[in-house]
């Protein structure tokens, strides 16, 4: 068995262009140029686009109020950690507060955002209330990442070792997760012709639709969105049964109106895409949609391999890198490489326990480091990094 795992973080995308969280938190509290559009999406536009035929002015005004009320105790608050302070008051708001212990004050939330419940002249149409504030805030910070995070022009030019991986003959599957939203390796893979299994299954040359078990079948590459993507959404299917639907993935990204498939009613609900966002609240969103399958196949893939390679990844979720933990607990031949150009910073990111964990490892001799940047790493360093760890085992 000579399977490796490779789990990418959104750290590979930068050198590509792609916005960081600082960037992409700025654009959330500024809100500049955006608008909200009658098909219930935000998008972010030129500053010259005709905003006024849009619902923006009913809208943004509002969620930036809650904005300001979430980073009114701490401005340091990047975006995800914004999307989960709005999940978690959402989600007790609707009655799913056994999740969390946060118990929010709702007098004290109605009165800090009184202003933005009250109606505005012409606006008797509209009712507001905390439950919409927030569910349309949760929409808003998912739209932001997805428009911010669609370029076509971007292009990961730099990961050849993955291809090479590819073309080993030595390697018997190769697992590609990625925690990313974008779409750059998606784009790498097809350019590099690179064959892999996504689990989706192609039904015209615009729309693909997640066949559940796809993942189980015979190939080489797999490929994994464990996280979600900006061109996931999700489909009511047509039948009687509750909760009923599909996930189709759209090529390229399709105006959500504009999509026919057959046996699918027209537009996706929620008409948002299917991110896994946030940071305590992924515990929960782990389990919904196809992302629980997904992770049942990260979990798998692990226990059948025996090198893990790592980079872009802050080593901060809790779920992965338990899942982690018990691979390396329950295999001593489970060992580890990660590529990062300061290790040390990267051990600051995680919770203490799993960064002693991982230095303990680096001490016995069951992890190495590449110390370089992702867009300098090549298969051979991998490769030597790997055998330098069953050198130090063996001796």
């Amino acid at each position: 068995m000579n399977n490796i795992v490779f789990l990418l973080g959104a750290g590979i995308s930068f050198k590509a262009g792609m916005p960081n969280t600082d960037e992409i938190t700025h654009q959330v509290k500024s809100a500049k140029n955006v608008i909200r559009a009658e098909n219930d999406a935000y998008y972010i536009t030129s500053p010259e686009f005709e905003r006024q035929y849009f619902l923006t002015e009913t809208y943004i005004p509002r969620v930036q109020k809650v904005i300001e009320f979430l980073v009114s105790n701490s401005n340091s608050l990047n975006y995800e950690e914004l999307f989960f302070n709005t999940y978690q008051i959402y989600e007790t708001i609707i009655g799913n507060s056994k999740h969390f212990v946060f118990n929010p004050s709702f007098q004290m939330i109605e009165k800090k955002l009184a202003p933005a419940l009250e109606l505005l002249p012409g606006e008797d149409i509209y009712t507001w209330d905390l439950k919409k504030l927030f569910e349309e805030t949760g929409k808003y910070i998912a739209d932001i990442v997805r428009s911010m995070l669609f370029k076509q022009d971007a292009a990961i030019d730099y990961m050849d070792f993955l291809k090479e991986a590819y073309q080993d003959d030595t390697i018997g599957e190769m697992i590609i997760c990625t925690l990313n939203h974008d779409l750059l390796l998606e784009k790498f893979l097809i350019e590099k012709k690179i064959s892999c299994n996504d689990g989706f299954e192609l039904i015209n040359d615009k729309v693909e639709i997640w066949e559940s078990g796809k993942l189980f079948e015979t190939c080489k590459t797999r490929f994994l969105k464990l996280h979600g993507s900006i061109n996931w959404f999700s489909f009511p299917h047509n039948s009687d049964q509750i909760d009923d639907y599909v996930v189709a993935k759209l090529y390229p990204e399709l105006h959500m109106l504009d999509v026919q498939i057959e046996g699918l009613d027209r537009s996706p609900l929620p008409n948002h895409p299917l991110l896994i966002m946030g940071t305590g609240n992924k515990l929960v969103e782990y389990h919904k949609y196809i992302f629980f399958e997904l992770q049942i196949h990260f979990f798998f893939s692990l226990r059948k391999s025996e090198k893990l390679f790592i980079s872009g990844y802050s080593l901060a979720d809790l779920w992965i890198d338990r899942m982690i933990l018990d691979w390396m607990r329950n295999d001593t031949r489970s060992r580890i490489v990660i590529a990062h150009h300061d290790y040390e910073a990267l051990l600051e990111s995680t919770d203490s326990y799993f960064r002693e964990t991982l230095m303990r490892w680096k001490e016995i001799g069951r992890l190495n480091i590449i110390d370089k940047k992702i867009q300098n790493v090549e298969w051979i360093d991998i490769c030597t990094a790997f055998d330098t760890i069953r050198k130090r085992v063996t001796t």
